[in-house]
């Protein structure tokens, strides 16, 4: 699939994406901000901040739930995913899974590229430069991913992420459980404005 197809494609559930994440990196201003600096609102994220979107079909959730992929070489020679971060390109990484139909998601994580860089440096550092991962192709031939499972990154990598059996779409919460719907623990952070039914770590 094309960069074009690919972008058409994730387009669909940016609904979705920007609703988790504002409700992740925006909440409301403190009383003396909104009293003398004209401000309601103010975004926890740093300043400028870069987010990276990877969205895959539900038909691989089941068994590439605890992994996610990043995009390692096209043919074209177009510079890739893997390139650009390693270059220090994005800050945030959303990963998730699509429902039935757009924009419904039904399972997602955001992880911190800048963990994520400093562990592939790690490692290229005790692994005479050779890179992390497991290279698989597409199918149709158009590139090549490398695959990471979430259990090998660093403790810090996911900020947050979704609970298992729950479908979120752009709204002010979750849509209904889905029929295997395994948990509604919501794990509270004070530092942000939680998403409903999503764990921030």
């Amino acid at each position: 699939m094309g960069y074009q197809k690919d972008r058409n494609k994730a387009d669909g559930f940016m609904p979705t994406v920007l609703a988790i994440l504002g409700q992740h990196f925006i909440e409301p201003a403190a009383i003396v901000e909104d009293r003398d600096h004209n401000t309601d609102l103010v975004v926890t994220a740093s300043s400028g901040s870069r987010i990276a979107c990877r969205l895959r079909a539900p038909s691989y959730q089941s068994e590439y739930a605890e992994e996610f992929t990043i995009r390692y070489c096209r043919p074209s020679g177009m510079k890739t995913e893997y390139e650009k971060i390693r270059e220090g390109w994005g800050d945030l990484l959303f990963y998730g899974f699509w429902g039935s139909q757009p924009p419904i998601l039904t399972k997602w994580f955001i992880g911190d590229l800048g963990v994520f860089r400093r562990w592939d440096a790690e490692y290229r550092a005790r692994n005479s430069d050779k890179r992390p991962g497991r290279e698989i192709n597409n199918r149709d031939g158009s590139s090549s991913f490398l695959v990471f499972l979430l259990a090998d990154m660093p403790l810090d990598f996911v900020i947050a992420k979704s609970v298992d059996g729950f479908e979120y779409g752009p709204l002010e919460r979750q849509l209904a459980p889905s029929p295997t719907a395994t948990s509604q623990i919501i794990v509270a952070n004070s530092a942000a404005t939680m998403a409903p039914n999503a764990m921030r770590l």
